[in-house]
């Protein structure tokens, strides 16, 4: 809800996002578009980036940045090109994709202009608690989650049907391509 009143203030005041970016997720108006859920953009599957920008990065030896509302931010978490990648709020994340660059200080920068040349800044557009709030009183019911969560361990047939396990440890599997056991666990006593 915080990134969708961000969005909506920015929508309101500012030009949209500079289109030589690669953007994940949040609202349509503003040039973005919900593309996945959960691990989807986490895990490298965010898209390409424009052939011009890659072609740029490559030939310049830049060092091209991502940024993030995930949990992980290594070399080319995000994109095979991104080189520097950061972590962020959602509204944060649609900052700096406005902005078109990870160099800025929100507090003495501009996001850019308004129809009228005006300079926006970050505060001018930063969502309120109280619009927040409004949100989620309106759309986050606490008895759809009270209503699913009461039924969740039975409401997935095919999850409470899989064989697992009853051991301790995790089996690891080595022909995994996809789990991998992380190697600081070896050799600790």
């Amino acid at each position: 809800s915080s990134c969708g009143c961000f969005a909506r203030r920015r929508d309101r005041r500012a030009k949209k996002r500079p289109p030589v970016l690669a953007t994940a997720a949040t609202l349509a108006q503003l040039g973005f578009d919900v593309v996945g859920y959960g691990c989807m953009t986490c895990i490298g599957n965010s898209g390409p980036l424009p052939e011009s920008v890659v072609e740029a990065i490559t030939q310049g030896d830049l060092v091209a940045a991502g940024v993030l509302s995930g949990n992980r931010n290594f070399e080319g978490r995000v994109h095979p090109n991104t080189r520097a990648n950061y972590l962020a709020s959602p509204p944060l994340v649609i900052a700096y994709a406005i902005a078109g660059t990870v160099r800025i200080d929100f507090e003495k920068d501009p996001l850019g202009v308004n129809a009228q040349g005006k300079k926006v800044f970050l505060k001018d557009i930063w969502p309120l608690r109280d619009e927040i709030q409004a949100i989620e009183r309106q759309h986050v019911i606490p008895g759809m989650f009270k209503e699913v969560y009461q039924k969740i361990e039975t409401i997935n047939k095919s999850w409470n049907d899989l064989d697992v396990s009853s051991d301790k440890l995790y089996a690891w599997n080595p022909k995994s391509t996809y789990i991998k056991s992380p190697p600081f666990f070896e050799n600790l006593t």
